[in-house]
């Protein structure tokens, strides 16, 4: 669903910039069906081009396209504040070179963009603007003329005759480029989807890389099915179907999201339970310089499971409105036919049906999933059991601990709650005294064991740690300004 959702996006904002560029002729009427349809063609072929030429290019140019944006953003920000007085990532790290250093490093920026310029750039956007003016877009208006952006028709209203194109062909460029990312993401997850769930014959065609290790076949299905931008330029006067797909990917975005924050907080819980047993600690100084440590949590898991729900039942509740209401209406001129208005609700409907329907299946029919129990969580969880293996390969100034399968510690988890009297916990890595008595009963001799795997498990997890890259080790300015120059390595 991710996957699709994406391939929807793609193909709404390809669409979308095509449609804008007839802001930028002198008479700024619609494109005819045929200009249109060749200026999505254009665009797809030359997103198709970028992606194709290897991950190394994108990167570059995402790089570029990332600072045009946010100078974008902070223009329309200084722009609206100065109207109102006078009259806004994708991310490539999951290709990167050293991930266990780039990952934490740009989680820990990647909240900066959406929590300070977006909310600015909405506000200044609303001081600008009658809400009421008919060439803002509207969802449920009938016409087959293109809409402004609000920073667009601030700018008409001022003095600087240029601005509007300028900002129209600025407002291109970002549509286009998201475009561009939306096609990475899906490509990504058609690679791996082949990869680990297909069938043989379609992962050798899908799930496979060039010599420069880039999903070609991939790509160009992903490609291809960003033509569905091309439908519903015969009649534009609903928008259709381009909402519908935009409709689509929010309903399915919001499913993700929602899942995620649940399985947060269940990855949350396990790791705490760790905490518990004494083995594996999120406070701990080693987990918060080599891993990364999300801020302020449960609360923001709590508030996206509620923004998250609050979107999967609202997007559908103004076009189902109108559409019971449409009836009892003295006109309905300005208002979308009542096929559109349906189509509407079935788009913002349509990704939540097909999410629910595709993980009851998966449960319950084939193959038959079953809820993880959080005793079952353990460290290989949270450390990564495939990295950890490869990184003690490697030539170490101290022998690798010999790796200790979780035994009797974890077998009673049913008394979490406990602590052993045998230990006095200071924190999940330091090794803890072990206090004998002089007889030893089988109980004792069991605690003795679950102790010795506890410090022999923790002698391994800070093994693995300690060889990682500690998170912004050069200082916070040295790391933001790497997203300017590239680090060599």
């Amino acid at each position: 669903m991710y996957g699709l959702g994406k391939i929807c996006a793609m193909a709404t904002l390809t669409a979308s910039s095509a449609e804008l560029t007839a802001l930028l002729k002198s008479d700024p009427k619609p494109h005819s069906a045929g200009a249109e349809a060749a200026i999505n063609i254009a665009f797809i072929a030359l997103t198709t081009l970028s992606h194709c030429l290897g991950v190394k290019l994108y990167g570059k140019i995402e790089r570029v396209v990332m600072w045009f944006k946010l100078s974008l953003l902070v223009l329309v920000c200084v722009m609206g504040v100065v109207l109102n007085f006078s009259d806004l990532v994708a991310m490539t790290v999951g290709e990167a070179k050293n991930p266990w250093r780039d990952v934490p490093i740009t989680m820990s920026f990647v909240y900066i963009v959406p929590l300070s310029i977006y909310p600015f750039a909405m506000l200044a956007a609303g001081a600008n603007v009658n809400y009421a003016d008919p060439q803002l877009p509207k969802i449920w208006a009938r016409g087959d003329y293109a809409t402004k952006s609000a920073f667009v028709i601030a700018a008409e209203e001022s003095s600087i005759h240029a601005l509007p194109k300028v900002l129209n062909g600025l407002f291109i460029i970002s549509a286009y480029t998201t475009a561009n990312t939306d096609l990475y993401a899906a490509s990504r997850s058609v690679f791996m989807l082949s990869q680990q769930y297909l069938p043989r014959n379609i992962a050798k065609i899908f799930g496979r890389t060039n010599n420069g290790h880039t999903p070609l076949a991939a790509i160009l299905l992903c490609s291809a099915l960003g033509f569905l931008s091309l439908i519903g330029l015969a009649d534009k006067t609903g928008s259709q179907p381009r909402i519908t797909l935009s409709e689509l990917y929010t309903g399915t975005a919001a499913c993700i999201y929602l899942t995620l924050c649940i399985t947060f907080l269940r990855f949350k819980a396990g790791l705490d339970r760790l905490a518990r047993r004494q083995i594996f600690g999120r406070n701990h100084p080693l987990y918060m310089s080599r891993l990364f440590k999300s801020r302020w949590q449960p609360l923001p898991a709590y508030i996206g499971i509620f923004g998250s729900a609050f979107v999967l039942v609202w997007s559908g509740v103004p076009p189902l409105v109108i559409l019971v209401a449409k009836g009892s209406l003295t006109s309905t001129d300005n208002l979308k036919s009542t096929i559109s208005l349906a189509f509407d609700v079935l788009g913002a409907y349509i990704g939540p049906f097909l999410f629910g329907s595709l993980y009851l299946s998966y449960k319950y029919i084939f193959p038959r999933t079953s809820k993880v129990d959080l005793r079952n969580l353990t460290v290989e969880d949270y450390v990564l059991e495939d990295l950890s293996s490869i990184e003690l390969e490697g030539p170490v100034s101290v022998p690798p601990v010999p790796r200790h399968r979780f035994g009797s510690y974890e077998m009673d988890a049913q008394h979490d709650g406990i602590v052993s009297p045998l230990s006095t916990f200071e924190d999940p890595f330091k090794q803890e005294q072990v206090h004998l008595s002089v007889s030893m009963d089988p109980t004792m001799q069991e605690e003795m064991e679950a102790e010795a795997s506890r410090n022999n498990e923790r002698a391994r997890i800070e093994q693995i740690l300690e060889r990682r890259p500690a998170r912004l080790a050069r200082g916070v300015w040295r790391e933001i300004w790497s997203f300017v120059i590239t680090d060599k390595d």
